[in-house]
């Protein structure tokens, strides 16, 4: 079920659904095709488990973690992060629908990106991750559309 709702859903926004999935450590999403997968940092803490962008990735570098992973301007990129468990951490679970609201897209929300961007945090199968939306200046509504799309394909696997 959960799967025919993210094909309507894909479809509607008018994304081509792809079979190749791209993530790591069980986070992945169904790579549209035209988008790249993004070579990972490899960050401590968060870990950084999948970047997808719209368009080739600049990676001018960033003090900010996320920011780093910035598209350009008529492009957008999502960025899934993962942190360690902590038993003080309790994040809520996962929304129903990771939507344009939910994920709270407005200008400059992401620290040291200009552009548009928001995320959410939330923990799935004992997981805490955080799934970040970028935004260009430049970058069609249709594409921010897109991406939403994109995130409906988002599996999570239970940590091992």
């Amino acid at each position: 079920m959960r799967a025919a709702l993210a094909l309507v859903i894909a479809l509607v926004a008018g994304l081509a659904v792809s079979d190749r999935r791209v993530g790591s450590a069980g986070v992945t999403v169904a790579l549209p095709p035209g988008w790249h997968s993004v070579r990972l940092l490899g960050g401590l803490d968060p870990k950084e488990r999948l970047v997808v962008s719209s368009k080739a990735l600049p990676l001018r570098g960033s003090p900010c973690q996320i920011a780093y992973y910035a598209p350009r301007r008529d492009a957008v990129s999502i960025v899934v992060v993962e942190w360690k468990p902590r038993p003080d951490v309790r994040l809520p679970p996962r929304p129903p629908r990771l939507t344009r609201s939910v994920l709270g897209l407005r200008r400059g929300e992401i620290e040291c990106f200009g552009g548009y961007g928001g995320g959410v945090q939330f923990r799935e199968h004992g997981r805490n991750l955080g799934v970040y939306v970028m935004a260009g200046l430049r970058a069609p509504s249709a594409l921010v559309r897109r991406a939403i799309a994109v995130l409906s394909t988002l599996r999570v696997a239970r940590r091992r």
